[in-house]
């Protein structure tokens, strides 16, 4: 063959390193740094602006906690007078914290008095602004205080005032009073100004981790640029319109935002290789779990939030902590008698005090991350009830931001929002075992009997009905098999009997005692009390689901259980769903006739969204109906968030009515 008709040859490829990173290029490379250039330029300028904050200690709705520690509860000059003077009686170590987000000169103002000291003398009071000490008398009077702040006295872009006064404790008053702070603000002089670093390079900080949020998750290079401009444009809005809030939110956010990217990491490492469709419906579930995660960390971690019942709720975490296992109170629900609180809620979020030795800590991270399990678990519940992935995630999606959920975690029942998780995890292991039996299914199963039982009173007592009436219902098909029956028979007595040996021995006899006493003390209530109560219930149960779960949910149930008796095609399927409805009905005609309560609205919601998930999920296979499922679950959404955002962050109380029957 001659050389001009030979092939010429194979073109050797460059080796391939397995592993190997591959670098960005140059232009790749500049324009990333041109990125980050504008995102800390943006976010340069939206701090440099001088921002005034002005506070009404003590006013209604006003969110003062967010800035106030140390402080005790508000009060009023001259009671029933809207314009009267509000104000809260502070410690001798109480602190003020005043957001300025720049290194500048300000003028912090206050109105203050002190309270009257047996010599008549005023005050002799002292705080510290940074490391300057300031001393000056205040008297029994009002007066209003003009203190300049140099910028060295500025720490991380906040004014930090820090009392160490003097406190007094007037005649019948065990509080240790110094002085009561009633308005409080704070004025940069004009000009030009360094922003603080540190807040800046925090905000810059939670830039990224949204993008690497949307990277771990999957997204493509289109969706971490969308996530990185709008985390930019939100921070840099939130420093114009709300610069007080992110003065002090930036680090809890950051916090989030970190807390956000690891169990996304874990989860792309942890969570199994399955086929596309089953991928992406995991990937939509886990979104919608880390929303819900997030909407509840964010407002548990913002400044100044705490459980309205944290001092009930620490004095039980104290008391599990020292060693006790059985825990008495009065009970509102149990008409005013002694009620038992099981140790189990309080023993699981023991763990967290290895991250921050607090109480308090333990018990707000410790509701969220129980109450974030709720809309994966009833997911659950869904895909083994035969309905689907999309009414799962609608199941989840309406579940997630459901204000009666949200409303449990700022009253701080732990026990009743523990209860419920778990009372959702055990249902979901009873459908699973029921459709394949298994040993390791029976010991899960006795495992979660176990849990429940060591709960929540109210959960308890719910369950065991719903669980009588779901034996009651058991003929109805499908069947378990005669395996199913036999494990779910010893796993239940397993438990029960584990549970009565070592712990509801010494719990029934005060507990039946105080039910005797109650209903003997009922019984004698006259008719007038009693059709004053029934009126009442008249007037709050529709009150309760509104402000509950926005209505929808529970007017869907009509339509919504018999689908979901058509589809439930599993083994006790339907015997379940009968005896999840037919039970809260049953403790709303207790109360009726008798007075005492147990939580039947928030025991019912998650089945009103499963409910509403087979009626939306119908309405999704028509375009039209598409539209008005996306409006539901937009409106459900906006409730939740909105009542959380009042809330959690400017600190008004969030109804009770839903929670109370």
């Amino acid at each position: 063959m001659s050389a001009s008709t030979r092939s010429p040859a194979p073109a050797r490829e460059a080796p391939v390193v397995s592993g190997a990173l591959a670098l960005p290029g140059p232009r790749a490379a500049l324009l990333a740094v041109a990125l980050v250039l504008v995102v800390c330029a943006t976010l340069w300028l939206s701090l440099a602006s001088p921002r005034s904050l002005s506070l009404d200690v003590g006013a209604g709705g006003s969110g003062d906690r967010i800035f106030l520690r140390g402080m005790y509860h508000p009060e009023i000059a001259v009671p029933n007078d809207p314009a009267a003077r509000t104000y809260r009686w502070a410690r001798g170590d109480a602190e003020v914290l005043l957001p300025v987000g720049r290194n500048a000169p300000a003028i912090v103002t206050a109105d203050m008095n002190a309270a009257p000291r047996p010599s008549g003398r005023p005050l002799a009071f002292a705080m510290y602004a940074g490391n300057e000490r300031l001393r000056f008398d205040v008297p029994a009077v009002v007066r209003e205080y003009h203190i300049l702040v140099p910028p060295s006295s500025v720490e991380r872009g906040v004014i930090r005032l820090r009392f160490a006064s003097p406190t007094v404790s007037p005649p019948g008053d065990d509080r240790r009073l110094a002085v009561a702070l009633g308005r409080v603000g704070v004025h940069p002089l004009p000009g030009l100004a360094r922003p603080a670093l540190a807040p800046m390079l925090a905000e810059a900080a939670l830039v990224g981790l949204a993008v690497v949020l949307f990277w771990a998750n999957g997204a493509r290079r289109a969706g971490m640029a969308a996530a990185g401009s709008g985390a930019t444009a939100l921070l840099a809005g939130l420093n114009v319109a709300a610069s007080a809030w992110m003065g002090l939110g930036v680090w809890p956010l950051l916090l989030v935002g970190a807390t956000l990217v690891a169990a996304s990491l874990a989860a792309r490492w942890l969570l199994p290789r399955v086929a596309p469709a089953e991928a992406r419906f995991a990937r939509r579930l886990w979104w919608i779990t880390l929303g819900g995660l997030a909407l509840r960390l964010i407002g548990v971690s913002a400044p100044g939030f705490v459980f309205n019942d944290l001092d009930i709720q620490s004095i039980f975490l104290g008391n599990v902590l020292r060693g006790e296992v059985f825990l008495f109170v009065g009970s509102h629900e149990f008409a005013g008698g002694q009620t038992f609180y099981p140790s189990g809620p309080y023993t699981l979020v023991l763990p967290l005090l290895l991250l921050r030795p607090t109480l308090p800590f333990a018990l707000h991270i410790g509701a969220a991350l129980a109450d974030a399990c709720g809309p994966p678990l009833l997911a659950l519940v869904v895909r083994e009830l035969r309905l689907g992935r999309r009414a799962a995630l609608i199941a989840a999606g309406l579940l997630a931001p459901l204000p009666v959920f949200l409303t449990a975690i700022w009253w701080g029942f732990l026990g009743n929002i523990s209860g419920q998780m778990l009372l959702l995890l055990l249902l979901w292991l009873l459908l699973r075992y029921t459709r394949a039996p298994s040993r390791a299914g029976a010991a899960l199963l006795c495992v979660s009997f176990c849990l429940v039982l060591l709960s929540h009173v109210g959960v308890l007592i719910l369950t065991a009905t719903a669980g009588l009436l779901t034996l009651s219902l058991a003929w109805l098909p499908p069947r378990p098999s005669a395996s199913a029956w036999r494990g779910v028979t010893l796993a239940g007595l397993g438990a029960l009997g584990l549970c009565a040996l070592v712990y509801l021995s010494a719990v029934a006899p005060p507990m039946l005692a105080s039910a005797q006493t109650v209903a003997s003390d009922q019984n004698l209530l006259s008719p007038e009390r009693m059709a004053e109560h029934r009126a009442y219930l008249n007037y709050v149960l529709p009150v309760a689901i509104w402000r509950g779960m926005g209505m929808l949910p529970f007017l869907l149930l009509a339509p919504g259980i018999p689908l979901l008796l058509q589809r439930a095609r599993r083994p006790l399927g339907r015997a379940l769903v009968l005896g999840w409805l037919i039970t809260p009905f049953i403790y709303v005609a207790v109360d009726y006739l008798n007075t005492m309560q147990v939580r039947y609205v928030y025991f019912i919601a998650p089945l009103c969204c499963l409910a509403s998930a087979a009626v939306l999920g119908r309405l999704w296979e028509r375009p039209a109906g598409r539209r008005v499922a996306l409006a539901v679950l937009a409106l459900i959404a906006w409730l939740g968030v909105f009542l959380w955002y009042r809330g959690a962050v400017l600190g008004i109380k969030m109804s009770l009515v839903p929670l109370t029957h």
